[in-house]
């Protein structure tokens, strides 16, 4: 039951992402996005192990790959922060993330972060 459960938010994710991204042609790179970080969300959610699994950590680094400039990385931030919210995931566990995957973020995995403080020049 708790599989299933998680699967349906899962799922209710992606469909609330891309439709809210629908409206500025933006949905394909949304749903990259929260699609590539779907593996994180029991971690996230405290429903899973202490540590993120293996392809939570290969999903980010994709993520963060995409992400190159200013405007990718805000974009990028701000569909991940309101996929998170919707989720409810839980703050301490997504800041979590980079620690648990040794990868250097451009910008956070926080569900709280202000994704316009997001910088120019800064290295993933």
């Amino acid at each position: 039951m708790g599989a299933m459960k998680l699967g349906t938010v899962a799922f209710g994710l992606v469909i609330t992402i891309v439709t809210a991204s629908e409206i500025d042609g933006t949905a394909t790179e949304c749903n990259k996005a929260v699609t590539n970080l779907l593996p994180c969300e029991p971690f996230m959610l405290g429903l899973g192990p202490v540590a993120p699994p293996n392809n939570c950590c290969m999903g980010l680094a994709i993520i963060f790959e995409r992400a190159k400039t200013l405007y990718d990385r805000r974009f990028t931030c701000t569909c991940l922060k309101v996929a998170m919210m919707r989720a409810g995931i839980k703050h301490r566990r997504a800041i979590q993330l980079p620690r648990f995957c040794k990868i250097h973020f451009s910008f956070p995995i926080d569900p709280l972060v202000d994704c316009t403080s997001t910088q120019e020049g800064m290295d993933g």
